[in-house]
């Protein structure tokens, strides 16, 4: 019989073990949920942990009991124990009793759950078991054990709860791939459940399987690391740009708050948020969102308080990609279109909605916006509605317009935009929005008018009305950039993006240094692509 520390005689009886499990059962499931707890908590805070996708353990696959049947632990303690000489020894010192499997999509996934496991050991929050050497088939960890013979590629860890003494059960965690995980699924019921003997050639056959699985699952992380890489650069560049964006409205929102306390209090909550990224601890964005929302009071505060928290709730979503916050965001938003009564004001907070899921990187939700933005305009005109500001509502025709041709342009060449016909989308919405540039003050031509014309344009221009002009120019050279067709038109393009960014208005020169730092980067690679189609 076991005593409090779980110690038997080895080797182990049947009676034994199945008494100790029995009077330990719970406590087993606890620590076994506490571990997996952490995981899970720890899961909203390291980066490296977003990529898991799926945690499961015995009770989840079998539906039943979570701990190992009597019979393999008591095989599994003899083994161990009577090989090392041992009289008598501890069942709590036995792994994968209990334990739970982290599965990624990719080999770096182990890596990365490995590192913010270790991180959670050296912080005391775990406490690791020693365990046999790891192998060295490139896998990063401190406290596991890299795994990869026989096609087998996994990292293993035995961790107990922080407490006193070793008389605590040991959980064992396993990371690894999907296409592993399927492969163990498989080759466990078909190694064994067979009741006769499994020929050597049966057993070299699951071997070489699961190498060929092994090298099929480096290649796909190789080809990923490759995509990702190569796409890594453009995507920083159009984020910077876009949370810009926002950030500009931002501003501009929280200036006119006539309270001054209230506004300073909005300008703190601002460079706390333009601070952010995606990688900001849960609790501190939180208390920025708890802020927001406080002081946004479902438009009832101080005047201009709603639209500057508003504003600063999509900045907020944008900086962090966090949906939670996506959201919020939308309430207010719902919430103030709800409180406007001139169409135009509706329009206004609509773009603001539009925005922010494009500069999150949710290109087709930004889309989706627009087309709803699009589908209204038509219904104003259709009803023939009194307008507070005519010239005003063509102008948010315009940006409409503009933005949809960028956002499709973006996704031009991409799986989302090939469904949705991006490439003809991009250009039917630049030809829609070139056809309202004479109404609201801009060059007739757009790009393709005389430079004297540009200038005018331009430097005539009110502030604010100049800085219109000059992005909606920079849309136009964008969608061009992202739909030529040949290297000629490229070029022309590049060189008036470049004639019109030496006609940056003062107050947009930060903006502008960023947009032409995208969009030339897009047309260097969107060159280079032309180059290589046109030389095969």
């Amino acid at each position: 019989m076991a005593n409090k520390k779980g110690v038997v005689p080895v080797p182990a009886g049947a009676s034994d073990v199945r008494a100790f499990l029995e009077a330990n059962r719970d406590r087993f499931k606890s620590d076994l949920h506490a571990v997996r707890k952490l995981v899970e908590e720890l899961s909203q805070n390291e980066p490296g942990l977003r990529s898991i996708y799926k945690i499961y353990s015995r009770g989840d696959v079998q539906g039943f009991d979570e701990l190992k049947t009597a019979r393999k632990v008591r095989l599994k303690f003899n083994e161990f124990n009577e090989g090392r000489g041992l009289s008598e020894a501890s069942l709590f010192d036995v792994p994968d009793i209990v334990g739970f499997t982290i599965v990624v999509p990719y080999p770096s996934g182990i890596s990365a759950v490995a590192e913010a496991l270790d991180r959670a050991i050296d912080a005391k929050r775990l406490k690791p078991v020693s365990m046999g050497k790891s192998e060295d088939v490139g896998i990063r960890t401190k406290h596991g054990r890299a795994l990869g013979s026989k096609g087998y590629y996994a990292c293993h860890y035995n961790v107990r709860t922080v407490g006193a003494g070793t008389a605590r059960p040991v959980i064992e965690i396993q990371i690894k791939t999907l296409l592993h995980d399927a492969w163990g699924a498989k080759t466990h019921d078909l190694t064994y459940k067979p009741s006769g003997r499994i020929g050597e050639e049966l057993l070299t056959s699951f071997d070489l399987l699961g190498s060929n699985l092994a090298n099929l699952d480096q290649q796909s992380d190789a080809l990923r690391t490759s995509i990702v890489r190569s796409s890594e650069v453009r995507e920083r560049k159009r984020r910077a740009v876009q949370v810009a964006v926002l950030g500009e409205i931002a501003v501009s929102t929280v200036q006119i708050v006539p309270d001054t306390a209230l506004r300073a209090a909005l300008e703190g909550i601002q460079t706390r948020v333009m601070a952010m990224n995606e990688d900001t601890r849960p609790e501190i964005s939180e208390q920025a969102s708890r802020d927001l929302l406080g002081i946004f009071d479902d438009g009832g505060g101080a005047p201009g308080s709603s639209l500057a928290a508003s504003t600063l709730l999509c900045l907020l979503a944008a900086v962090t990609r966090r949906s939670v916050f996506f959201e919020q965001a939308q309430d207010t938003l719902d919430i103030r279109e709800s409180a406007a009564t001139d169409q135009i004001e509706k329009l206004q907070i609509k773009l603001n909605g539009m925005l922010a899921p494009f500069a999150g990187g949710d290109t087709a939700e930004a889309i989706e916006f627009g087309e709803v933005m699009e589908a209204e305009i038509a219904a104003i005109d259709a009803g023939d509605a009194k307008l507070s500001d005519p010239g005003k509502f063509e102008r948010m025709r315009l940006s409409v317009y503009s933005n949809l041709a960028y956002f499709h342009a973006e996704i031009i060449g991409s799986h989302e935009g090939d469904k949705r016909g991006s490439a003809k989308c991009a250009k039917d919405y630049l030809t829609r929005s070139l056809a309202l540039y004479a109404a609201v003050g801009l060059p007739a031509k757009g790009l393709d008018s005389d430079d004297k014309d540009i200038v005018d344009a331009i430097s005539g221009a009110a502030p604010g009305v100049a800085e219109e002009v000059f992005f909606a120019l920079d849309n136009e050279a964008y969608v061009r950039i992202q739909s030529a067709e040949t290297e000629e038109e490229l070029r022309a393009v590049r060189k008036r993006l470049e004639f019109l960014h030496g006609l940056t208005p003062p107050a947009a020169a930060d903006l502008a240094r960023l947009a032409i730092d995208y969009h030339d980067y897009c047309a260097r690679v969107r060159l280079g692509e032309l180059e290589t189609f046109l030389s095969r």
